[in-house]
């Protein structure tokens, strides 16, 4: 580097962690360098795992204050195992404004909590058991109110919504409200749910998923005749 980075404090208690590009980030610890060849630890508190198929390829390289020399390096590639388990959502809440049988267009609102920080480029999708969404309207919010920006598609057989989100940090767990329009529920069933699934970035990936029975009404349909 040709310009150091500024550290506040003892070395060795002021990390400097950023994002850098393509999913690459990079922390910075500074130690006071003691002559031995004892092998010793270090620990990242408050690590988050990457939402993807595999643990992380990491770098680590020590330099010099002095002169920014490299002293040695060592690095871990992950060979993409294919591995990932994923977690159930902490909480889900279905409600509608018009829960009955037959209704062609009511709006739905998703309360789930999340057990992991929320990423910000990922996607959440609905699969929905006798539901149907007829438009892409939705609306993403975090538990303080603050709205997320997001854009919604339905699926083609109008039973699946993908919310997409945009960005490269991420949103902290907890709970999220999901809003979604133009959902009509089935008269010839009398059992409807809602799946809410949180993919990675590349929708392989299931990170947490959690499902909702809809508890839904026989009311009789009320109707509006224009002449």
């Amino acid at each position: 580097m040709s310009t150091p980075a500024i550290f506040t404090g003892t070395y060795d208690q002021a990390p400097l962690s950023m994002y850098v590009t393509n999913g690459m980030y990079l922390t910075i610890i500074p130690f006071t360098y003691v002559a031995s060849q004892t092998a010793f630890n270090f620990t990242l508190d408050q690590a988050h795992m990457p939402y993807s198929y595999d643990l992380p390829s990491f770098y680590i390289y020590a330099i010099r204050y002095s002169d920014w020399y490299l002293t040695s390096a060592n690095a871990l590639v992950m060979s993409g195992s294919g591995i990932l388990y994923q977690s159930p959502l902490q909480s889900l809440v279905v409600t509608c404004q018009d829960n009955a049988l037959g209704v062609v267009s009511t709006y739905c609102t998703i309360t789930f909590g999340t057990s992991n920080p929320l990423l910000s480029n990922g996607y959440i999708r609905l699969s929905l058991s006798g539901m149907t969404v007829a438009t892409n309207i939705c609306y993403l919010y975090q538990s303080n109110g603050t709205s997320i920006p997001v854009t919604c598609s339905s699926s083609s057989d109008n039973k699946n919504v993908t919310v997409s989100m945009s960005g490269w940090q991420f949103y902290p767990a907890g709970m999220y409200t999901l809003v979604v329009y133009g959902i009509g529920i089935s008269s010839s069933s009398l059992s409807q749910s809602v799946t809410l699934y949180l993919y990675d970035s590349g929708l392989q990936f299931v990170i947490e998923t959690g499902v909702r029975i809809l508890v839904t009404t026989v009311a009789g349909l009320s109707y509006i005749s224009l002449t």
